[in-house]
């Protein structure tokens, strides 16, 4: 099963915008068993493959 994670982020043009991202069950548990720190560091990891995701699909 997916889960979506929101996060809140400031994109290229410095607005404000929540993104989702869908992750899976597991690792939406892996997360919750993180310290802060590495949660923060996967959490942008996630953003960027979100991003990289978009464009390329407006390519």
């Amino acid at each position: 099963m997916t889960d979506t994670i929101i996060i809140e982020v400031v994109n290229q043009k410095g607005v404000r915008e929540k993104i989702k991202v869908p992750v899976t069950d597991k690792e939406t548990a892996y997360l919750k068993t993180l310290p802060m720190e590495k949660r923060q560091e996967i959490v942008k990891m996630l953003v960027w493959r979100h991003y990289n995701e978009t464009e390329d699909k407006d390519n």
